[in-house]
């Protein structure tokens, strides 16, 4: 962790920020308000969207859930702006050499990932039937949650509250845990959303070696964007080869 670093002068700053965003932010309480009340406020959504039409109930859900729970954990950073901004901007050393680092080993995991996916399958297929759904709710929306939204509200709350909570355990041990919560936050179902898991344990290794939540979201939207681009590639493959992944 020595190679990116923190300045230490800006530790009691930085860790104040923090504090304060924990104490006056409440992210915990928003999002489990986020997690609860976007599951019923997409209840009654696909309830209203079914008296139009039965096939738009579950975009709705979707749809609504995923507004609800994200806007949730968005609203921390609203209550305490100016300690937000210092837990993105400062306690980094080397910016320039931590953002570079963010963006090449994103891309590395992505590709990792990527690569593990289609070496578990067995079959050919026409579209991947384990990739996330790019297209969940129409391109832009899938790109806008997985590329902007998604990273600035996980990261505030994994890596900006929960880390931070168990901060005293040390970088290792913090980042360890942090990446499982975050893993279970997810949901994992099958093999392929733990190899997903590959970009949270670098965003969990950046929170502890940089303190830094900016160089977290980063890493995190990079990972997500590359490997979008992975899947459409994919999916072109596919198309152009007669409807075939090959292993």
């Amino acid at each position: 962790m020595g190679m990116l670093g923190y300045d230490e002068s800006l530790v009691p700053i930085v860790e104040e920020a923090y504090d304060t965003y924990i104490r006056t932010g409440r992210p915990g309480v928003f999002a489990a308000c986020g997690f609860v009340g976007g599951f019923l406020v997409a209840i009654i959504a696909a309830a209203i969207a079914a008296g139009f039409s039965r096939a738009a109930m579950v975009p709705t859900a979707i749809i609504t859930y995923t507004v609800c729970q994200y806007a949730a954990l968005l609203i921390p950073l609203l209550r305490c702006p100016w300690d937000a901004a210092t837990l993105l901007l400062k306690g980094c050393t080397k910016p320039r050499r931590t953002c570079a680092f963010a963006l090449v080993v994103a891309l590395g995991v992505s590709v990792l990932e990527f690569l593990a996916i289609l070496a578990l399958e067995s079959v050919h297929v026409s579209t991947p039937k384990h990739l996330p759904d790019l297209f969940m709710g129409g391109a832009f929306f899938g790109t806008v949650i997985g590329i902007v939204v998604a990273p600035v509200g996980e990261e505030l709350l994994v890596q900006g509250w929960f880390q931070t909570r168990i901060r005293g355990l040390g970088g290792f041990w913090s980042s360890v845990i942090a990446t499982v919560f975050f893993l279970i936050l997810h949901l994992p179902k099958n093999p392929y959303d733990f190899i997903r898991g590959g970009n949270l344990a670098f965003a969990a290794y950046l929170r502890a070696s940089t303190r830094s939540l900016g160089a977290c979201i980063l890493a995190h939207a990079c990972n997500n964007a590359f490997f979008f681009a992975l899947l459409i590639g994919a999916r072109l493959f596919a198309h152009h080869t007669g409807g075939h992944v090959v292993r």
